[in-house]
């Protein structure tokens, strides 16, 4: 087992990670995966959190810059669009949102949670006359 140079093993990164996100510890959670990406770089997993951590601290830009980075290797991620489409909402970018909604409904089987709520959002983006 590698252990990093903070003492946390590689095994452990992830449920440290989810463990500091449900603590409400961002920026925590942040530094975490950015360890845990310069062991895994090609982690999607940890570039996806590490862009909800930056998110949740409202760092929109540099989510958004993880998000992309993601997106330009593999577009059809659906995390990554799932959480660019939530930042661009809450930032109010409406027509933004509401284009990677309409993707991750592209995405996804009609039945599942997300498909429903990307609707759910799509939908209240268009009763704000936002778009």
């Amino acid at each position: 087992m590698l252990i990093t140079s903070m003492g946390i093993s590689q095994n452990n990164i992830d449920r440290t990670a989810k463990q500091q996100m449900f603590n409400l510890q961002y920026e925590e959670a942040e530094k975490t995966y950015l360890r845990g990406i310069a062991i895994e770089p090609n982690n999607i997993s940890y570039k996806n959190e590490l862009g909800l951590a930056l998110m949740m601290q409202h760092k929109y830009k540099e989510a958004e810059i993880v998000f992309n980075k993601t997106l330009l290797s593999n577009p059809n991620n659906v995390t990554a669009i799932w959480y660019s489409a939530q930042s661009n909402f809450t930032q109010g970018n409406c027509e933004v949102a509401t284009e990677l909604f309409l993707k991750v409904k592209k995405l996804t089987q009609k039945a599942s949670i997300r498909h429903k709520v990307a609707h759910d959002f799509i939908e209240k983006c268009k009763s704000k006359s936002m778009i």
